[in-house]
């Protein structure tokens, strides 16, 4: 069976309506469609039996799972079983995406082409433990702090959904991208974070490199791959974005050149004239 995965918009904040842990051994529960609710699941012990129109999914024990209610469902459990669970109230749109679609995601949040800071890229569920152990944690700190009930507590509990759901974008990014290691794409999103808080500058490659503590190589190819640009491709897209909102400032060009690192102007016009489509003087006009 093929990995379904969603892309999740978030239109609210959440809403945690429960956070327990619970056990049994004989459990049936047949769901009906709540556009506006959100469970995340970790199996502790057993396994979820999940069966639906799209057909029939085992969720084994040391897994974690996002269920978004769109569709009736039924829940099956006939031995003896353990989960920690959070149900979470929202307002979301959802689309059924595939892997190509999640790592075009991913890439365009590097190149600033979309955020992700209000999305959730969500897999039908999590088997590596390196993420799944993850949320488990996190579920649990859910589930004492929402014990607790203050309004302090409370908040700290929505902090941890962030979290976990944050945690669930990563997770879905790794299956996704197959041979690609999570720390392959950590040590990206560090030097893509290390370039552009120094796109004022002139930056080399091996500095980036330098900085996340590998080597250039293996840099190299793995950013190629989870941007889909090389690191200088990346840089220049970085600074041009970068130069966009200073021409429109009223600076002059060769101002903005060098507030980039870029003793050249001639260069610089070249540049942006080349990721930006049009020249500096166009965009200016344009006033986008």
């Amino acid at each position: 069976m093929n990995m379904k995965f969603y892309k999740i918009k978030l239109r609210s904040l959440p809403e945690i309506i429960f956070a327990h842990a619970y056990k049994t051994s004989d459990y049936r529960r047949t769901a009906t469609v709540m556009r506006s609710f959100l469970e995340i699941s970790y199996v502790i012990e057993g396994h979820i039996e999940l069966i639906s129109q799209h057909g029939r999914t085992i969720i084994p024990q040391g897994c974690s799972h996002c269920d978004l209610y769109s569709y009736p469902s039924v829940t099956i459990i006939d031995r003896q079983h353990q989960h920690c669970t959070v149900g979470i109230k929202m307002e979301y749109d959802f689309e059924v995406i595939d892997e190509r679609e999640v790592l075009s995601l991913w890439r365009d949040s590097f190149t600033n082409k979309v955020t992700l800071s209000d999305t959730v890229i969500a897999a039908e569920f999590i088997t590596d433990p390196r993420f799944s152990d993850r949320i488990r944690d996190r579920i649990n700190d859910v589930i004492r702090l929402f014990a607790l009930g203050t309004h302090e507590s409370l908040l700290a509990a929505t902090s941890q959904v962030f979290s976990i759901l944050s945690c669930i974008t990563e997770a879905a990014v790794n299956i996704a991208s197959g041979d690609v290691s999570y720390s392959d794409i950590a040590y990206c999103a560090k030097a893509s974070a290390y370039i552009s808080k120094n796109a004022d500058r002139q930056i080399t490659v091996k500095e980036i490199a330098d900085e996340v503590n590998i080597s250039v190589g293996h840099l190299s190819r793995m950013f190629r791959f989870v941007t889909g640009d090389s690191i200088i491709q990346y840089v220049n897209k970085t600074k041009v974005e970068r130069a966009k909102g200073l021409i429109l400032s009223g600076l002059r060009t060769g101002e903005i050149s060098e507030m980039l690192g870029i003793t050249d102007e001639k260069y610089f016009c070249r540049m942006f004239k080349k990721y930006a489509g049009v020249t500096v003087s166009q965009y200016r006009k344009s006033g986008r």
